[in-house]
């Protein structure tokens, strides 16, 4: 794929006649974000899913399926979460626009380089006694309170997780920085994130920007951050080791898709039966999931992916 196919398209966003601050309204959207974190399932399987689907109504290739769609994007990962908080946020008349930030260690090096941002979240400009404040909601990033901050300026730094998230601005760069993570086994361990953004310039082409992601991602997941830790789950598939995870709160099984479907379906069924809590997958959402993972198991050239991402994560 010619690298001007990852253009990413950005509009400056307009500044002027912003609404006021509202304290009542920033409390409100702090509860829409919560519940949306809490209540979303992640699945970016479900646009792999529906490229299936496509090809068997059309006769293609899942890759011929990829290239030829122009639509809508139906994933739910930071990009989807954030579409769906951006249309709750709207009804309580916060217009929020798509902020898109480096890509560091979202691929390979080259995967990186390809895509250059990965990460969205949503920024909503207001005033402050005449001065340009802005409100960030990263519901992808599972940050739990809108981050408040000042044009020019850094935040306060917040609770994230057992560690601390900010904006911070230095020599004109403002970046999302944390010191910790949460793993698909739900466990937090210390890091370093450094994602630089310009809160000036929305992007624009989000479904574009969303669909040549796939292009770089060799891992997909589905999981659900109840804020139940009985509840909660992920299966993870590498598509280059085509290593399938499968966490609950307490257990972890891992598989490799081929000894997968080397067992009967019930007892593949069975294996999966923890993606129906709180009714998030139904049986048939489940059986289009293993119409992908059999096709990735089987699958000589792996569909979509970049094939010297491929090479290089080897």
């Amino acid at each position: 794929m010619n690298n001007n196919n990852f253009k990413i398209i950005k509009k400056k966003i307009e500044l002027n006649n912003l609404d006021e601050y509202n304290p009542k309204k920033l409390k409100q959207s702090e509860n829409i974000l919560k519940e949306t974190i809490s209540n979303t399932l992640i699945n970016d399987f479900s646009f792999l899913i529906k490229l299936n689907q496509i090809s068997l109504n059309k006769d293609m290739s899942l890759e011929e399926a990829y290239n030829s769609y122009n639509g809508e994007i139906p994933t739910i990962d930071c990009i989807g979460i954030s579409k769906i908080l951006k249309k709750k946020l709207k009804k309580i008349n916060i217009n929020t626009y798509f902020i898109t930030c480096k890509a560091s260690g979202f691929s390979t090096k080259y995967g990186d380089s390809l895509i250059k941002e990965a990460h969205t979240f949503l920024i909503y400009p207001c005033k402050k006694k005449d001065k340009l404040l802005f409100i960030v909601y990263d519901a992808g990033f599972r940050v739990n309170k809108p981050i408040v901050f000042y044009d020019k300026t850094s935040s306060k730094e917040y609770k994230y997780l057992t560690g601390k998230v900010k904006i911070s601005y230095d020599n004109n760069i403002y970046s999302i920085k944390t010191n910790v993570r949460m793993k698909r086994n739900f466990s937090i361990i210390k890091d370093s994130i450094n994602w630089h953004f310009n809160p000036y310039e929305e992007t624009i082409n989000i479904d574009s920007f969303a669909k040549n992601i796939y292009k770089v991602k060799f891992s997909y997941k589905i999981m659900y951050y109840s804020n139940a830790k009985n509840k909660r789950f992920c299966l993870g598939l590498n598509i280059v080791t085509k290593k399938l995870d499968l966490y609950t709160y307490k257990h972890h099984e891992e598989y490799f898709l081929n000894d997968l479907f080397n067992l009967s379906k019930e007892e593949i069924l069975n294996k999966l039966h923890f993606l129906k809590t709180d009714n998030k997958l139904t049986n048939k959402d489940i059986e289009d999931l293993l119409k992908i993972l059999k096709i990735y198991a089987y699958a000589r050239d792996i569909p979509i992916l970049n094939s010297k991402i491929e090479q290089e994560f080897k």
